[in-house]
């Protein structure tokens, strides 16, 4: 962590990856959208990162499950997503999806990834564990 004094640098390579989360636990199981996972990257007015997930959701059999990338929080705005239906007996649908974005302000930028059961009767979640852990990265583009 810099203490009082230290420059701070912000990544100019394009490809550069400026703020990784991983997760190796299940999420709180979900019905409605909640936020499941949360990335916190420096950005630079103007300039354009890669925000991307990838990662697993599980649950119920029968069910169809829901991720969206949002801005901000579970209420922010939706940057993109994707729908899979779960099967009985295996780990849960993969996930991946990607969105650029252009930074509108210099400081710190938080983005979200939200789980929610968009059909069936059951209770969904994240799935990860340290064998296949869930990721959110934020990449400088240009």
């Amino acid at each position: 962590m810099p203490l009082a004094g230290d420059i701070i640098t912000v990544p100019t390579v394009p490809g550069s990856r400026i703020a990784t989360t991983v997760v190796t636990a299940d999420s709180a199981g979900f019905i409605s959208e909640i936020v499941v996972m949360t990335v916190v990257a420096p950005l630079v007015t103007g300039r354009i990162y890669r925000v991307k997930f990838h990662g697993r959701f599980g649950g119920s059999s029968g069910d169809t499950a829901g991720g969206l990338l949002r801005e901000d929080s579970v209420s922010g705005t939706e940057m993109t997503g994707q729908v899979a239906d779960i099967q009985s007996g295996v780990a849960g649908g993969v996930f991946g999806f990607e969105a650029e974005y252009t930074a509108t302000a210099t400081g710190n930028k938080t983005f979200v990834v939200t789980g929610r059961r968009v059909s069936g009767a059951g209770t969904d979640r994240l799935e990860a564990a340290t064998t296949r852990p869930a990721y959110l990265y934020v990449d400088f583009i240009r």
